[in-house]
């Protein structure tokens, strides 16, 4: 999954599980346009094996790919093939600062600070301490504290978070 500097979203290889978001295509070898975000201003952009996450301006989400409860959108929908927005986020009360893409999990963080996890079928704020994305942690080395910049998704619900320098 590419994005260019204008928010255009491109996407090339394996469609197998509908992640490339080009309906009835199996596979693209150079990359190619989605079509049906051709008129949305992409900002982030994030992918698993079978799942891709599109942030759009205004504060919207996209997804599309095999559904595990990871895409946000109701059981039932086992293959998304085209970018379909989240209905959670539709209410415009989200000030969306970052998307991460794991197999099984889609986390989105937030300006208020909550991480917002999409999997098995729900929608929820981070469970457990921390309940919020601290703002800043207790940097390494002696380097004091260190603002959070991004936050990444493993496998299934693994949460890792960086500072502006790329440090965890």
């Amino acid at each position: 999954v590419m994005l260019t500097h204008t928010g255009a979203v491109y996407v090339c290889g394996s469609n197998a599980n509908g992640q490339l978001g080009l309906p009835g295509v199996p596979r693209c070898l150079s990359p190619e346009r989605v079509k049906a975000l051709k008129k949305m201003r992409a900002l982030d952009i994030a992918a698993s094996g079978v799942h891709t996450v599109v942030q759009i301006a205004g504060d919207a989400v996209y997804t599309f790919g095999r559904n595990f409860g990871q895409l946000g959108h109701p059981p039932g929908d086992e293959l998304q093939e085209s970018p379909r927005a989240v209905a959670f986020f539709s209410d415009g009360r989200h000030r969306i600062t970052g998307i991460s893409a794991g197999l099984e999990v889609t986390a989105v963080t937030t300006a208020a600070g909550p991480v917002i996890l999409l999997r098995q079928y729900t929608t929820n704020r981070m469970q457990g301490p921390p309940s919020r994305l601290p703002s800043s942690i207790a940097g390494s080395k002696g380097r004091g504290r260190v603002a959070l910049t991004r936050v990444f998704c493993g496998k299934r619900s693994t949460i890792v978070a960086l500072d502006a320098s790329g440090c965890a």
